[in-house]
């Protein structure tokens, strides 16, 4: 049995006497690929863009919760100073 051929579609081209086991593999690893990279030709599908969706929206909520953390206790600091310094 040969090794298969890629071609630049990213089909292969198999051997003619490839064993069934062998064609049921290469269904099931091309369905796999389907979900993890998503349809072919379709953009915004797969798990690979989900993905990186989610750790894009992660990485904004980061940067909102530093600000508010922030801007609390730059707020704190201000009470507090006015507290010491009389209220001027």
């Amino acid at each position: 049995m040969a090794p298969p051929v890629h071609n630049h579609g990213g089909d292969c081209v198999y051997d003619p006497d490839m064993p069934p086991w062998a064609r049921r593999l290469e269904s099931s690893v091309n369905r796999v690929l389907t979900h993890i990279e998503g349809e072919p030709g379709q953009t915004q599908t797969g798990l690979l863009t989900r993905v990186d969706r989610l750790e894009q929206s992660e990485s904004g909520r980061d940067w909102w919760m530093k600000a508010a953390a922030t801007a609390g206790l730059g707020g704190i600091a201000t009470a507090i100073w006015a507290k010491i310094s009389g209220g001027h």
